[in-house]
């Protein structure tokens, strides 16, 4: 008993006691007997007690580590949350970035071809208005020419009737031919701008003749 005491071995020591307890009853050695006896049922509920305690706090100490754990996993989540939510916001941001080059790719595209279709009516009105001064210049011409065919037979038959009228003998015969002549001459130049028109609004026909082709 006192090597279990001093080597402190309680487990052994509540044994010894209860051994001895049974010695001094079967001697009936009865106040021993009950000295034994009181002293291992303090031992025993001293390491009931002992192990009572030592459950409990294995137990809390379960407990414990059970809401660390809890509160990890809690955490794990939370973090992995933020991580989906940061993850889930970068790529909301990347679709919008790709929306927003997008869209700008698309309106540079269009800006290009509306700059395109406007340098092309740019040109087509640059080249009708290089036709329209062109047709201003032939159709100048054209009058001006046209005052010259006329006003040299006018010119020519004035002049006549006015020698007529001052020498009718010397110019009448003369003067009629040359009349008659410019005369025809005019009515040729108005039957061309005749059929010049009919010529632009598609209306001249054409004019067979049987005649000598090598002539």
């Amino acid at each position: 008993l006192a090597i279990t005491i001093a080597t402190g071995f309680r487990q052994q020591e509540m044994e010894a006691r209860k051994m001895l307890y049974q010695l001094y009853k079967a001697q009936n050695n009865y106040s021993e007997a009950l000295r034994y006896h009181e002293t291992y049922r303090d031992l025993q509920d001293s390491l009931f007690n002992e192990k009572n305690t030592e459950q409990i706090v294995r137990l809390e100490a379960q407990n414990e580590f059970e809401r660390e754990k809890q509160q990890l996993a809690f955490e794990q989540e939370r973090q992995i949350a933020r991580q989906r939510s940061f993850q889930r916001l970068t790529l909301a941001a990347l679709a919008i970035a790709i929306l927003f080059i997008l869209a700008i790719a698309w309106y540079y595209r269009l800006k290009q071809r509306a700059n395109a279709e406007l340098r092309r009516l740019n040109e087509e009105i640059r080249r009708q208005k290089d036709q329209l001064e062109k047709l201003d210049q032939l159709k100048s011409r054209f009058f001006t020419n046209i005052s010259h065919e006329f006003r040299t037979p006018l010119t020519i038959i004035g002049g006549m009737v006015q020698q007529i009228r001052k020498f009718p003998g010397k110019w009448l015969e003369k003067g009629l031919r040359l009349i008659e002549r410019n005369n025809a001459n005019l009515l040729n130049l108005v039957n061309q701008i005749l059929d010049l028109r009919k010529l632009e609004t598609g209306s001249l026909r054409l004019n067979l003749i049987q005649s000598d082709i090598v002539f």
